[in-house]
């Protein structure tokens, strides 16, 4: 018989994760000082990585979702999905454009990402709703911190890039919470209020 090798033993340690900020720009012929793009790529790279993670968050209702208009709230999700996974790209985009690398995956955005928790046991549609709104609150409420924080430094682009993100996330912000009635909503943001705070990272 021939014997069982436990492959992952025999691979090499996988080197840490490369984060943002601890390398060098790349050159290029961008107007914008090293120094503010150093800044404004750091921004991004927080950003997208709460961008990515929002878009899991958003899978994770639209596959578990429960309830007599399921059917109707996986339609905003999906097309939500869809809006996000379009923001990713335009993030990713801006931050090459600048001169840096766009960090994206998986493990990086689970060391980044400033997103609440996925309460991943919920099926309901008002649990969902409101943690799917919640997650999308608080990357909204980031990308406006940012926005004031990027036209400060001097980088009116990405900052109008941010501006953009925000008007439509809030809208979508707005889709869920339709789902919400008066009742739950008081409840249902006392209950996840202390665990999940929102903040802002730039």
């Amino acid at each position: 018989m021939i014997p069982l090798i436990d492959l992952p033993m025999l691979r090499p340690a996988a080197p840490q994760p490369m984060m943002p900020g601890t390398h060098a720009m790349r050159p290029t012929q961008n107007s914008l000082p090293e120094n503010v793009r150093a800044q404004s790529t750091f921004t991004i790279n927080n950003h997208l990585a709460a961008a990515l993670d929002l878009h899991s968050h958003i899978k994770q209702a639209e596959w578990n979702v429960q309830g007599p208009n399921y059917e109707g709230m996986r339609v905003i999700l999906r097309s939500t999905a869809v809006l996000v996974a379009g923001q990713c790209d335009a993030l990713a985009d801006r931050s090459a454009a600048l001169g840096d690398i766009a960090f994206g995956t998986v493990k990086l955005v689970a060391a980044r990402s400033f997103l609440p928790d996925y309460p991943v046991l919920i099926a309901g549609e008002q649990e969902h709703a409101f943690a799917v709104s919640r997650s999308i609150a608080a990357y909204a409420h980031s990308m406006q911190k940012a926005i004031a924080f990027l036209n400060a430094i001097g980088d009116p682009v990405t900052a109008g890039l941010f501006a953009g993100i925000t008007g439509d996330t809030e809208r979508q912000l707005w889709l869920f919470e339709r789902f919400l009635t008066p009742l739950s909503f008081p409840s249902l943001i006392n209950a996840g209020s202390d665990a999940c705070p929102v903040k802002a990272i730039v």
